[in-house]
């Protein structure tokens, strides 16, 4: 949230596959379903969210799984 400005039920919707973490900058995609246009929206962030985000997102497994549990 304090790099992308992304509303709090937007982060709810993520999975581990909205993420581009191999990219510079980094970014997630907001997904379609979660946009309030119904279109998909990329994100850029820091370098130093993505060293939290990797600690992170090592505890999930699939890229279906959600970031966070509902």
């Amino acid at each position: 949230m304090k790099d992308t400005l992304v509303r709090p039920s937007k982060l709810l919707s993520l999975k581990l596959g909205d993420f581009n973490l191999t990219y510079d900058p980094p970014y997630l995609t907001i997904p379609s379903y979660a946009a309030k246009n119904d279109l998909p929206k990329e994100v850029f962030f820091t370098d130093e969210t993505k060293s939290v985000l990797i600690d992170y997102l090592k505890n999930i497994s699939k890229p279906n799984h959600f970031l966070f549990k509902r």
